[in-house]
């Protein structure tokens, strides 16, 4: 890690400088509640001083880099995913858990460059239902057209 210091730039070679992970919270971005979370599903990760300000995908496919973060995920079989993103900002990112990850226990990294910024561990399950709030609250009636 390289750091300016009275205008001068010290290079941490021995890595004794780096910067703590915070925890990072993710929960379904549907119902903003903790617990499995589905492959495929949309993600909300809550953390602190995660950005300087905020980036958002503009494109399809949708970006594994936004605002210099990167959302890593690795699966119980040890693969490592680098996910698709939406959404980076000071105190959240979101993402899209990819399909073909294997269920069981995870965890989630939110890297800048080589540094993890945030982390959490996570159960990946094949199916965790969840409804859109009509208000965005996570609660009460669901954001849905009867058809």
């Amino acid at each position: 890690m390289a750091i300016v210091v009275n205008s001068a730039t010290f290079v941490d070679t021995s890595g004794a400088c780096r910067v703590a992970a915070v925890r990072l919270r993710p929960v379904s971005s549907a119902s903003f509640v903790e617990g499995p979370l589905a492959e495929g599903s949309l993600v909300t990760g809550f953390a602190g001083n995660l950005l300087q300000g905020e980036s958002a995908a503009t494109s399809q496919p949708l970006p594994t880099t936004l605002g210099g973060l990167q959302v890593r995920v690795t699966d119980a079989a040890g693969a490592v995913w680098n996910v698709p993103m939406l959404y980076a900002g000071p105190t959240q990112v979101n993402f899209v858990l990819p399909a073909g990850m294997r269920e069981g226990q995870a965890t989630v990294n939110i890297v800048a460059g080589s540094t993890t910024r945030a982390t959490a561990t996570v159960n990946i399950a094949r199916v965790q239902p969840s409804l859109f709030a009509a208000d965005a609250s996570g609660r009460g009636q669901a954001a849905a057209v009867g058809i």
